[in-house]
């Protein structure tokens, strides 16, 4: 939306409402959910339809999500250890971390990727940076250990498709990439994204990621279900945006949580059942 017509709308909106002394404008006002008009603003004034319309040819393109069936983590729920899993006590991203997690029978393990020197490192706090994990780690786990890895790309311009296919034609470099390609997980941040998928030899099923796209889901919903999508996170201060019934397209994840009785309450509010969680996960 051009910034000079949003101004106007506001201004416009202002002048009707606010200019108004009756009472039932003031209890209009009351009832408004000005954070739910902001969201709306905010998504108009930075829509980007080149980046999300790119993928208007839907592909009916089949994935493989027995990750969904990997629940081996003591818990009815879905959990994916956010960040690598017990962060706050080794670090987020580290090796030690993730051990942490492996070691406690978790099999769905989200880490942040940057790009660092043409090399996919992982990201993580300074004074943890010494410990932080690289994808030989991953694949030296991947030898021993059952497990999926949840890839969150970290790139401030990570929502181009020329960007995120420079990361996956980095993974491919790497030759045991190849061999254990489908225990990836990949988010995909918008639809053009799932349309520089299908130009790589990945089956496992990605998980589309709410939080750094422009278009609500509900627009959208129909084009994820022919692109393969069963999968979809939106962060837990977003849930109220998620349009009813939305599970029974699609398994419903959050981020990030933390208690057993927050994962049950979110379950009977929103039908959320997979969690993105640090600790205190089972």
């Amino acid at each position: 939306m051009n910034k000079k017509l949003f101004i106007i709308f506001c201004l416009v909106f202002v002048g009707i409402f606010i200019g108004s002394d009756v009472p039932q404008t003031k209890h209009f006002l009351r009832l408004i959910d000005w954070q739910f008009l902001n969201g709306i603003f905010s998504r108009l004034q930075h829509y980007e339809p080149s980046l999300e319309s790119s993928a208007m040819n839907l592909t009916d393109a089949e994935y493989n999500y027995g990750w969904l069936d990997s629940n081996a983590d003591v818990s009815s729920f879905l959990v994916i250890r956010h960040r690598g899993g017990n962060y706050k006590k080794y670090g987020q991203n580290t090796v030690r971390v993730i051990d942490d997690s492996l070691a406690a029978g978790y099999r769905l393990i989200e880490l942040d990727f940057i790009l660092e020197n043409e090399e996919i490192v992982c990201a993580t706090d300074e004074r943890f940076k010494a410990q932080r994990c690289d994808l030989d780690n991953i694949f030296e786990r991947f030898e021993s250990h059952d497990f999926w890895l949840v890839v969150d790309i970290k790139d401030e311009k990570v929502r181009d498709p020329l960007v995120f296919e420079k990361y996956l034609e980095i993974f491919f470099t790497y030759p045991k990439f190849v061999k254990y390609k489908d225990r990836f997980i990949f988010q995909v941040y918008n639809l053009a994204h799932l349309d520089v998928l299908t130009e790589f030899p990945i089956e496992t099923g990605p998980i589309f990621t709410t939080y750094n796209t422009t278009v609500p889901i509900s627009i959208i919903r129909d084009q994820l279900r022919h692109h393969g999508v069963r999968a979809v996170t939106t962060p837990i201060n977003a849930l109220r945006f998620i349009p009813k019934g939305i599970t029974q397209d699609f398994l419903l994840f959050t981020h990030p949580v933390s208690g057993r009785k927050t994962m049950e309450g979110l379950f009977e509010d929103f039908g959320v059942n997979g969690f993105y969680c640090s600790e205190l996960c089972k």
